[in-house]
């Protein structure tokens, strides 16, 4: 092949990284072991300050999430999914500097030009000899190209890193963050959200904040402000509150049981870990009850499953109904339900005595699943009761899995001893004891 004609399929990669002969870190996206080898040893000699590998552009976002931008971004073609828009724009918002470099083999020619209108900053052919490598890499100082179809105002924004942090601490609001950022890059003064037009200062230029189908309240200004200037803060603000919205769904799919509508065994699981290590620093009380319908499976045989899914969802209502606010309710088996006490507010809220709530609550549960009649497929509604079993800290475990294996094996008992009951394991019942003389456990 003649060499311009090669020089016209490639981008040397002179044009593609920020400075000749300093790299700095560069992220490698590649699935293929021979093009990872090919990019290492051809950046030998040169100042590189770290090469990471990742195998997929979703597994790149996540990195640069976590571990912050890189200076450059060297990415397989063949592993870019359309459309390209969206992974450029990802890419921009975590790493607004970072040169995009797409590795490519010579079939691949339309998916690299498709790439770099979509906003990459050029594409280079794979296994391109060393010396052409560290050549093109290296000799006629640094470049600056603007990038992809996003405007250089919002690719170079800062900020984004603060979004990212927020957005992971779902659930989350990063309304106020948000506008942080586009105050502080735009310069705009007195610039606003508004969740309806009706809150909007009179006299503000207003423009809809919305992101496809999905619309997010609105952007304001001061009215010196045109709706040109603020179009395409609200894009970006947009696509910020999408993410946002999608990722608190998620957020909320994973931690409920759908059934119920109750916290699931896994957000049960994180919860009693952290609130354990809370309780352990500030010295305070938590009870674990466990319990289960009596004679569930029978009764789920006899009237069918839809039946047995209105016990479950009117049982975690009423446990729900007893329990203070801030306790956690989950359901974390078939008919199995726990329930975490806990003293949210100990300081600030001295005439909570915790086990003598707890001791309310279970028998004010227990009366009321006894009481309640539970529709079936005849004509007498049927009587239920509930076994359980209780367990504090730290007196009975300071761990979730102690804690957890006696309350488990005090509602064993309950089922023992003729159900319809709830046992405390020894620490609770020691606490609860001293309660109910008057005095306050130490």
């Amino acid at each position: 092949m003649p060499s311009d004609s090669k020089d016209k399929r490639a981008v040397t990669l002179k044009s593609q990284i920020n400075c000749a002969d300093s790299i700095g870190r560069v992220l490698l996206v590649s699935d293929d072991e021979v093009v990872s080898q090919w990019v290492n040893s051809s950046l030998v000699g040169l100042r590189v300050e770290s090469v990471n590998r990742v195998h997929g552009y979703l597994m790149a976002l996540g990195q640069i999430a976590t571990a912050g931008p890189p200076d450059v971004v060297l990415g397989r073609a063949s592993m870019l999914h359309q459309p390209f828009e969206d992974t450029t724009r990802a890419l921009r918002c975590l790493a607004p500097n970072a040169r995009l470099v797409l590795l490519a083999r010579p079939e691949e020619e339309a998916i690299a030009q498709s790439a770099v209108k979509a906003g990459f900053n050029a594409h280079l052919l794979e296994l391109t000899g060393a010396h052409q490598f560290q050549d093109a890499v290296g000799r006629d100082g640094c470049t600056n190209q603007a990038a992809g179809s996003m405007s250089t105002e919002l690719a170079h924004t800062f900020g984004d890193v603060d979004l990212i942090e927020q957005l992971l601490r779902v659930p989350t609001s990063i309304h106020d963050i948000a506008i942080k950022v586009i105050t502080d890059n735009s310069r705009i003064q007195g610039i606003g959200w508004a969740a309806q037009p009706k809150d909007v200062p009179p006299g503000h230029t207003v423009v809809a904040v919305h992101y496809e189908k999905w619309a997010g309240g609105h952007l304001h200004a001061p009215p010196a402000v045109t709706a040109g200037q603020l179009g395409p803060w609200a894009a970006w603000l947009g696509r910020w509150l999408a993410m946002e919205q999608h990722t608190n769904e998620l957020w909320h799919m994973a931690m409920h049981d759908e059934l119920t509508g109750m916290w699931n065994r896994r957000y049960f699981n994180r919860f009693l870990g952290d609130v354990l290590a809370q309780a352990t620093r500030e010295r305070f009380h938590v009870t674990l009850m466990v319990f289960d319908i009596d004679e569930f499976k029978t009764y789920n045989d006899r009237y069918g499953h839809a039946a047995g899914d209105e016990i479950l969802r009117e049982a975690a209502r009423l446990m729900t109904c007893v329990v203070r606010e801030h306790d956690v309710v989950a359901r974390i088996g078939g008919d199995e339900f726990g329930v975490i006490f806990w003293d949210a507010e100990v300081r600030r809220r001295p005439d909570s005595h915790h086990p003598h709530d707890v001791v309310q609550a279970a028998t004010r549960f227990q009366r009321a699943i006894c009481e309640h009649r539970f529709p079936t497929l005849e004509d007498t509604p049927a009587t239920l009761s509930i076994s359980g079993g209780l367990a504090g800290f730290p007196w009975d475990g300071r761990t979730p899995e102690e804690l957890l294996e006696l309350a488990d094996q005090m509602a064993l008992r309950s089922k023992q001893q003729g159900k319809n009951a709830f046992t405390f394991g020894p620490g609770a019942e020691r606490v609860c004891r001293l309660y109910s003389n008057g005095d306050r456990a130490q």
